[in-house]
Order: C-alpha cells, then structure tokens, then sequence
C-alpha cells in the first residue's frame, strides 16, 4: 500500500510527495509439526519418558489437553515449552509395570493455532516419527542346553537369553568343578560356553 504524489494538498496549495510503501503479509497457512523425538530413545524400561514436539512455527494453545497416549497405561501427561518447541513429559500409572508400545499423538489440532489465528493443519510429522516408544519391564531369562559329554572332555554349552542382553562375560558366569576356557557371542540373545572338568583341566597340565 501506498499513496501516490499529489493525493492531497495542503491549506496553500501544496501537494503531497508520494508515500513509502507498506508491504503486508497475509498467512492464511496453519502450522505443520516438524517432528517428535523420543528423549528416551525407542526401547526402555524407564518409569518417566518424554518427547520432543517441534512445529513448523510458533504455536498457541499447546496444552496436555491437546495430546493422547495409547498403549493402556494410565499414565499423566505433562507439557512445558512455548513458541515452536514443546516437552511432553508421560509418568505414572502402569509405566513402571508395563509391557508394550506406547505412543503420544495429537488428539485436539484444533486447539493449535498459529499467531495468526490459523489451526494446525494435522498430518505426519515432516521430520522424525519417534512418537512410538516400546517399554519393556520384563527381565531376561536365560535357558542353559549342551550335548553330553564323556567324563573328562570339555563341554559346550549354550546359553539362550528370552531377549537381546548386553555385559554377558564372565564374571556373570557360576562354575562347580570346572572352569570356562572360552565365551563366544552368537548374537545379542544367544552365546556358547566352552567348560573344562577338573579332570580335563589336570590332564592338560601334566
């Protein structure tokens, strides 16, 4: 917008110079959600977790009202940020007990508006999706098999771990009469045991 040179005159006669133009920006596009990132990673077994909530612009209106948790927890959620960055905190409930998936979403977009009056617009985030979480409070199992061995020779052992386990070595090993000569990995769940008998172990060190 702008006013020409001569719109006006004054008292005398004199016409106006022309104005500086004055530029407005019409937004009449809602905000986008740039991405939900876990702060606890994908798996586990804490009794608090969070996620990061980012918009496409500064928003209003983001409130715990404003998003749901799936996954039959119970647990409260907690919101804290402003503008375009938002924390939703989940605690409580079932969490410390539970097993599964749980993920946070958008239950009410309308209550998200922009600084200009225009509600979120919905959708998928176009960043990262982590607002899936898979809590696990169950412990490992370990299953223990071998084939039989003749008296005195050195016994295989497999280890079967119910889930993916890290630290397993040697120190998380109990022997009675025999000693471990080797641990191998398998994979994450799985590990084989090589065990000398006492009578193995004399006969090697004669």
């Amino acid at each position: 917008m702008s006013l020409a040179a001569g719109a006006v005159t004054d008292a005398l006669g004199n016409e106006s110079l022309a104005s500086d133009t004055l530029t407005f920006e019409t937004d009449t596009s809602g905000p986008g959600l740039s991405g939900i990132q876990s702060g606890v990673g994908s798996v586990t077994a804490l009794d608090i977790v969070y996620w990061n909530v980012t918009f496409s612009e500064e928003v209003t209106g983001v409130t715990r009202d404003v998003f749901s948790l799936s996954g039959g927890t119970n647990a409260n959620l907690s919101v804290s940020g402003s503008g375009a960055s938002y924390q939703v905190t989940a605690s409580g409930g079932s969490l410390a007990d539970f097993d599964g998936v749980i993920a946070l979403s958008i239950s009410d977009p309308d209550a998200i508006l922009d600084l200009s009056g225009n509600a979120y617009e919905g959708g998928a985030p176009s960043g990262p999706d982590q607002s899936q979480i898979r809590i696990d409070n169950t412990a490992p199992v370990a299953t223990l098999s071998s084939e039989k061995a003749s008296v005195g020779a050195a016994v295989t052992v497999t280890v079967r771990f119910s889930e993916d386990v890290r630290r397993f070595g040697r120190t998380g090993v109990t022997l009675t009469n025999a000693s471990l000569e080797e641990l191998t990995e398998v994979s994450p769940s799985e590990y084989t045991l090589v065990l000398a008998t006492r009578a193995t172990a004399r006969s090697r060190s004669r």
